[in-house]
């Protein structure tokens, strides 16, 4: 809806169901296209909307099943509308579909930029613009649209990775062939950053998302007593008090351990073995590393955060495609379980849901939304579009109990573990926000609702 000012200076808004129907008849037909079009999609989420909107765009009600929503678009978007962020756009045709209705953006085109790029590197054109404005820091909390150019989109993801931070991102390119590029060239990458080698390396995101590669079927049993195989180790929460006696064991007698390096330095001093640590950027260059070294005949070891059961997968499945070798997972104690002793929240009567992973998660916030009030929840944020305050107001939209209690738990078994004990209502004023100042919590925190 758009807001209009009175001349008495109250505010008065005006409904409608499609930004493009500015008769009666066109917002009687959006209308009841929306209403047909709720028919076919569900509307329990903010991502649903999109959904709905993308089948109302099309006329193709399969489409609500192409979409992907990362994050908390919805609200990002909202807020950036809000505050008057430039809306930018990959070329003209996409900015004459943008109305000024509901909004006071200053909205712009990259087209037209970076043409003497483009001439030297003979990318696309509309690469080359989102190069030249990411250089000028345009994008920077900007709302970036991407309504035609599969490379303009690709560009403005290796921006992204490269730390530019758009207030949200709307992309709906045409077409599915990137420009070919020939063997050993090298996409340009935005603010003239250099590229390595190692961006050649290991590719962790081909094939199947690793979570459900790793659970795609049972462990297979080893062929020959003395097979080696590599172990998955969960180390508990971080205090090698809770570390399991073959868990240490595996650690300790592991030629090379890897891991993310804030998981391996808890266990540096129980092994004499070499660390390979790393980073979300550099996981596919540093597991490469260590599958040659068990190629080579060394014992592996990868080390994870609590349980690789619960909410560890991503990471294992990573290892598996990495190495060639027989994997074993280590249970270890998670801090799930130390929560809901906190909480006394028994798992039989408990819903967990991990919403630590990338990708979609519709499919978690629906089982939370369906859970909400009749069986305890326990949740493992995502730093920091999924933090316990945003999680709490997705509970009251669905229904949830303001006065619910709430535990947030942080460092559990640590020295300085804290529970905030709380309201569902309380901690739901702490939603919104991308960055770690925008919450109080850590990105190690676990969510627990009572239900009761």
């Amino acid at each position: 809806m758009s807001e209009d000012v009175r001349a008495d200076g109250t505010t008065e808004f005006e409904e409608y169901a499609d930004l493009g129907a500015t008769t009666s008849e066109a917002m009687d037909i959006a209308e009841t296209s929306m209403d047909r079009v709720h028919d076919l999609v569900p509307q329990e989420t903010l991502a649903d909307r999109f959904r709905a909107k993308a089948v109302h765009a099309t006329g193709d009600p399969e489409f609500q099943h192409l979409v992907r929503v990362t994050g908390d678009p919805a609200r990002a978007g909202a807020r950036a509308v809000l505050d008057q962020r430039p809306i930018v756009t990959d070329i003209t045709m996409v900015k004459s579909g943008i109305t000024g209705r509901g909004h006071d953006c200053p909205v712009r085109k990259a087209i037209g930029n970076g043409a003497d790029l483009a001439a030297e590197t003979g990318m696309t054109r509309t690469a080359a613009s989102v190069l030249e404005l990411d250089r000028e820091g345009v994008y920077e909390s900007a709302i970036a649209v991407v309504g035609n150019a599969p490379t303009a989109a690709l560009a403005l993801a290796d921006c992204i990775e490269q730390g530019t931070r758009p207030a949200v991102v709307v992309a709906t390119p045409v077409g599915f062939v990137e420009r070919t590029r020939p063997r050993g060239e090298r996409r340009p990458r935005g603010r003239g950053r250099p590229v390595s080698d190692a961006d050649d390396g290991y590719d962790l995101d081909a094939g199947p998302d690793p979570a459900a590669f790793a659970a795609a079927a049972p462990e297979p049993p080893l062929d020959e007593p003395g097979d080696e195989p590599v172990h998955a180790v969960g180390i508990g929460p971080g205090n090698t008090a809770y570390l399991t006696p073959r868990g240490e064991r595996a650690i300790r007698e592991a030629d090379v351990v890897v891991g993310f390096g804030t998981v391996v330095e808890f266990v540096a001093d129980l092994t004499d073995a070499d660390l390979l640590t790393c980073g979300y950027r550099d996981e596919g260059e540093t597991l490469a590393r260590f599958a040659e070294r068990v190629a080579d005949g060394d014992r592996g070891t990868a080390v994870l955060m609590g349980d690789p059961n619960h909410s560890g997968y991503q990471f294992l499945g990573k290892v598996e495609r990495a190495v060639d070798a027989p994997v074993r997972v280590v249970p270890g104690i998670s801090s799930l379980q130390i929560a809901a002793s906190r909480a006394r929240t028994p798992m039989e009567d408990t819903t967990f849901v991990t919403l630590h992973k990338s990708g979609d998660l519709d499919a978690d916030l629906r089982r939370l939304r369906a859970d909400a009030g009749d069986r305890h929840l326990l949740v493992l944020p995502r730093p920091y579009d999924w933090m316990p305050g945003d999680i709490a107001a997705e509970l009251l939209d669905a229904g949830g109990d303001p006065g619910a209690t709430a535990f947030v738990c942080e460092r559990l078994t640590h020295d300085d573990e804290s529970i905030t004990r709380t309201t569902l209502e309380k901690l739901a004023e702490g939603a919104g926000g991308t960055d770690p100042e925008d919450t109080p919590f850590s990105d190690l925190s676990v969510l627990v609702v009572r239900a009761d």
